[in-house]
Order: structure tokens, then sequence, then C-alpha cells
């Protein structure tokens, strides 16, 4: 799991009606900047087996693989809570496909976050080539 060393919301307390603690209703979610705005980089680790997405330089998240000959199994993609709803996860996706189609490696989106991105991006579906078998048995894969 990512450390999340993002800005966290703030909740207002009460003194008396609730004894101090914190009221939801009155809870405020963290200021998020614009991820437009944000230096953001994707780029493969492969000591780690993942891709990795850092913004201003601090890890947002990561798209764990192994790869099994002439193909890469995605396992797991993970973004931190103080980065959700920015598109991070998707430009993570997005860049990491494009980098194993440059590879020359077809997937298998074995994460169920990366089968929905390839099915709702067709630029994508290609890279999966049916023809070869899609399924990936864990445990078994080169190193």
């Amino acid at each position: 799991m990512l450390a999340d060393n993002g800005p966290r919301g703030e909740c207002a307390t009460s003194g008396s009606r609730n004894g101090g603690r914190r009221n939801r209703s009155r809870c405020r979610p963290p200021h998020r900047k614009d991820t437009m705005s944000d230096n953001v980089d994707v780029r493969d680790n492969p000591a780690q087996h993942r891709y990795e997405i850092a913004v201003d330089g601090d890890l947002a998240g990561f798209a764990v693989y192994y790869l099994e000959k002439e193909r890469i199994v995605f396992i797991h993609t993970e973004v931190a809570i103080a980065y959700e709803g920015r598109g991070l996860g998707s430009r993570l996706a997005r860049q990491a496909l494009d980098d194993v189609r440059g590879r020359g490696l077809s997937v298998v989106p074995a994460c169920p976050f990366f089968a929905r991105f390839i099915k709702i991006h067709p630029e994508y579906q290609d890279l999966t080539r049916r023809g070869q078998g899609s399924r990936a048995v864990l445990g078994e894969h080169d190193e």
C-alpha cells in the first residue's frame, strides 16, 4: 500500500453536542490541485516489476506486472488516496500501454483496472492479441 503523504481533509469538531468527536457532515475534502499543472512522470521500474507515476517527485501510484515470454501481465494497480480523482490511474495505464506497445509485447490485463481501461479504450485492444492465449498463470513467469 502507498504511504499517504498528501493533504488530508479537515473536519470540524464541536464541544458539547458530541463530546469533541468529529462531525462528519461538516468535513471538507482535501484540496486537490489540477493534475495538468503538476509535474507528472510515468516510468518503468523493472527492479520492482512495476510502472510508477510520480507527481512533483512523490510516488502517487503504480501498476505491478510480471513478464511472461513476449507478454506483460498487469496484476495490480494502485493510486494513493491523496491523488485519487485526478486521472492519474488512467494516465499511468495509457503511458504504460504505450511503452509496452513500443517494446512489442502483448498484454494480459489480469488487473481489473487495466482490463476495464483496455475495454473502454479500443486503441489498446490489439495489445491483448487473443490468438496468443490471454491466460496467465500466477507464480509461473520469467524474472
